[in-house]
């Protein structure tokens, strides 16, 4: 079975804290774009084992670390009988990005072996097993996600055009929610983030997106990164609707046609190239708003 492995983005997020289990409570808008990994995943009876070849981004870890392996490992360890599985994996997505690559990577997995064997071991549970944004993905789209990803309330898809800004580095997740709770143990006067709403049918201004775009780790990452000041100082001054996706370092701009979309794409490369310290980017492309 082929299948598209779909990145999201985070139209808001806000971090509402730690929860008791360690994980961080969580509210945003998550909605699946265009740009997507390829997987040709293959399943033959009478066997066992998990193989798995990569190609595109060789920076993503092989075998066993790797999460669409650690997807199928949890699907037939939930499976009656033996099988051998094979997975083809084109990455397309930039890793460690705040897109959910990996994330959309292992469900697009489980959701193979379910077509491909007529059999559902609890897709759901092996999800959140893997993840907290695995189970989003299992049916892509749109949703309001809530506590650390597994509470999802779908919504109206929205229709946009965006152009992806990813520089040249990579955050960690575990570090930018370390350092986060750090930065904010240190404010005098920390704001209240429990009240945050992100309404997906609401329109501001006339232009179809959410009103609240902010993110909490912008601040952090900013302070950290002169390169990532850089880009939103840019995006700021260039653009109406823009935002950082998940713990970043990913930025999109929103437009509501392809060739604004195509036309920005096209400043923001100029301008990187006239900078390349600020603000040099490896990807910079343009991707619709996509359903499930």
């Amino acid at each position: 079975m082929v299948i598209r492995a779909r990145a999201k983005l985070n139209l808001g997020l806000r971090v509402l804290g730690r929860r008791p289990d360690g994980f961080h409570a969580i509210r945003s808008l998550f909605h699946t774009v265009s740009l997507h990994d390829r997987l040709e995943v293959s399943a033959l009876p009478g066997g066992y084992g998990i193989g798995l070849s990569l190609s595109g981004d060789t920076s993503v870890p092989s075998g066993k670390g790797n999460i669409a392996w650690k997807a199928a490992h949890r699907f037939l360890g939930a499976l009656e009988g033996n099988l051998r599985v094979d997975i083809r994996l084109e990455k397309r997505i930039p890793a460690a990005a705040g897109l959910g690559g990996g994330s959309s990577d292992a469900a697009a997995v489980l959701r193979a072996l379910r077509s491909i064997t007529g059999q559902d071991p609890g897709l759901s549970s092996l999800a959140a097993g893997l993840g907290s944004d695995v189970p989003f993905f299992l049916e892509g789209g749109a949703a309001i996600v809530t506590g650390r990803g597994e509470e999802i309330e779908p919504v109206s898809p929205l229709r946009f055009h965006a152009v992806l800004i990813h520089p040249r580095i990579g955050v960690s997740t575990a570090w930018a929610y370390r350092e986060l709770d750090r930065m904010r143990e240190t404010l005098t006067n920390p704001c209240k983030d429990n009240n945050y709403c992100a309404p997906a049918e609401e329109r501001h201004e006339g232009k179809p997106f959410p009103i609240q775009l902010d993110n909490d780790f912008l601040p952090l990452l900013v302070r950290e990164y002169g390169q990532l000041r850089a880009l939103a100082d840019f995006l700021e001054a260039r653009c109406q609707s823009w935002g950082l996706s998940g713990s970043g370092p990913t930025f999109y701009a929103l437009f509501e046609s392809p060739e604004e979309a195509r036309d920005f794409a096209c400043d923001v490369k100029s301008y990187a190239e006239g900078r390349p310290e600020d603000l040099g980017c490896t990807v910079c492309e343009s991707a619709d708003s996509a359903g499930a």
